[in-house]
């Protein structure tokens, strides 16, 4: 049995599962508020550093930073497949790299314009064909681990209901 098949290792572990029910509950939230609080939350009870959701734009083919902690760049904007959080929104699988700069799909050009130097990731996809969103968590210290990816599959799925609605 792993951790997403016992939630309450889970939410044990993870406060802000709690929080989710309240959070997606407001349909008259504005989104962006609301991803910006997701965020906060998620980037809090899993440790990392940094974080950043990129909503998936269909029609020009790019993710677009939505919601940002930590980050100096507002607003990014990257090509569908480029780097890690691009290549999740095409492929929709989860990724964990504990040492960023040695995978082939990670592009270090984010990393130089901000001055930021991104050790480990976790990136998961938030919906399923299509991929809606991308959730990135950035230097977690001691890296993330599976629960962490689990963690976040939850947090995405509720997302991914949420922005459907």
């Amino acid at each position: 049995m792993n951790s997403r098949d016992d939630p309450n290792l889970l939410y044990n572990r993870f406060p802000c599962l709690n929080s989710l029910d309240g959070l997606f509950s407001d349909r008259e939230a504005d989104r962006f508020e609301v991803l910006d609080t997701l965020l906060e939350l998620l980037v809090r009870d899993s440790g990392a550093e940094r974080g950043t959701i990129f909503l998936v734009d269909r029609e020009s083919h790019e993710i677009f930073s939505a919601a940002t902690r930590g980050r100096e760049l507002e607003g990014l904007s990257l090509p569908m497949g480029k780097g890690v959080a691009g290549r999740t929104a095409r492929t929709g699988e989860i990724t964990i790299l504990d040492n960023a700069y040695s995978s082939p799909h990670f592009d270090p050009q984010i990393d130089e314009l901000t001055g930021y130097k991104t050790e480990n990731l976790l990136t998961a996809p938030v919906g399923r064909n299509p991929v809606m969103a991308v959730i990135q968590l950035l230097n977690k210290p001691g890296g993330f681990a599976k629960n962490d990816a689990d963690f976040v599959g939850i947090v995405a799925d509720r997302l991914s209901e949420f922005l459907q609605s």
